[in-house]
């Protein structure tokens, strides 16, 4: 027959004294140091914006994807060659999940920005813009100024309206 001493084996409520403070630690790790972050970008000169979705260990991204939706402005101010820099980007986040579970501080739910039909914006549009290079040299530094520089939305619905007015409509 086994004697067991002071330094025998541990008994299960032992074994359990041990095992649940462990078990909390790693849940309080996890739930504080692991999130999923959504931050939104969004340029107040071009209006483009991006959507940076982060996977992160006590805020260190290990994982980073980037979905970009560029705006109309944007658009034509790269076919101009005169792209906008962003100089005037804004970020905010929208949501947190902490340990991949919880949505809070932040949680802002809804929608953040609306899209255009890209598909209005074809290979005959770009040939109207450079057209209009062609017949103007000075409009990507006017386009940049105004646009870009002044906001100017008269001058832009006015750039919009000398462009699409020269493409054909869908009957013809």
């Amino acid at each position: 027959m086994k004697q067991k001493g002071k330094l025998g084996t541990v008994g299960p409520l032992k074994k359990l004294k041990i095992f649940i403070p462990i078990c909390l630690v790693l849940v309080l790790v996890w739930f504080l140091g692991v999130d999923r972050s959504w931050f939104v970008e969004t340029c107040g000169d071009c209006y483009s914006s991006r959507d940076v979705i982060q996977y992160r260990f006590l805020t260190v991204p290990f994982s980073e994807r980037v979905v970009e939706q560029e705006s109309p402005i944007s658009r034509v101010a790269r076919d101009l060659g005169v792209p906008c820099p962003h100089r005037n980007l804004t970020r905010w986040q929208k949501e947190r999940w902490w340990g991949l579970l919880f949505c809070c501080c932040p949680c802002k739910s809804g929608i953040t920005s609306l899209t255009w039909d890209e598909r209005l914006y074809d290979e005959r549009t770009i040939a109207i813009i450079k057209s209009l290079v062609k017949s103007n040299p000075e409009l990507p530094e006017e386009f940049y100024r105004r646009i870009l520089v002044e906001h100017d939305l008269k001058y832009w619905e006015q750039f919009k309206e000398q462009v699409f007015s020269q493409q054909p409509t869908k009957s013809e």
